[in-house]
């Protein structure tokens, strides 16, 4: 196993490590060994906004150059269609789905704080250490959400998300309904490996 460097590592430009998790994204979507298959399996999923310590994603020049060593602030929003497998008897998503959802779409956010290489902090996501999600108002089936996280905190083995579900009115459309609120916990496990 190699040592990480001693000497800090930039991190992805915003744009690259966007499209790391799109492409993470792509793969999960096409997978269909893995228990949470028929979560994101030929679901239309993708990232439609973010943004770290002012730079926004594709908005700006700096999204591509720039690479500083840490960031402050930062947010991660993917929309994704809730297709009818993810459903119940009432029309509404499984609640048990919501939750994965939440774990899996908010570690897209740790990206934006990884150097993306191998050894590094954050460059494997991190496992979860504590998910609460409470649920608001019934996800229905059928329709488009947006999944936005935000950064409470981060260190180079810990941190601390907040995470909130919206129903939208359609692909590109506006928020309609606030339907699930949740904080995760993350821990980076690099320096266990």
């Amino acid at each position: 196993m190699a040592a990480a460097s001693s000497t800090p590592v930039p991190l992805m430009t915003l744009d690259a490590a966007c499209e790391l998790a799109q492409k993470i994204l792509d793969m999960l979507r096409d997978q269909n060994k893995t228990w949470d298959a028929n979560l994101f399996r030929g679901a239309e999923c993708f990232v439609s906004y973010a943004e770290r310590d002012g730079v926004v994603y594709r908005q700006d020049q700096r999204s591509s150059t720039e690479r500083p060593m840490r960031a402050e602030a930062s947010k991660i929003c993917l929309r994704m269609k809730v297709n009818g497998q993810l459903g119940n008897q009432f029309g509404t998503m499984h609640g048990g789905c919501l939750a994965t959802i939440v774990d899996t779409c908010s570690s897209f956010l740790t990206l934006l704080h990884s150097s993306g290489v191998a050894g590094e902090p954050w460059s494997m996501m991190g496992v979860t250490q504590a998910l609460i999600v409470q649920y608001l108002k019934p996800t229905r089936v059928g329709k488009w959400i947006e999944v936005e996280t935000t950064m409470r905190s981060i260190s180079k083995t810990l941190c601390l998300l907040h995470v909130n579900i919206y129903e939208l009115d359609g692909r590109d459309g506006q928020r309609t309904a606030h339907t699930v609120t949740g904080s995760h916990n993350k821990m980076d496990i690099r320096p266990k490996l």
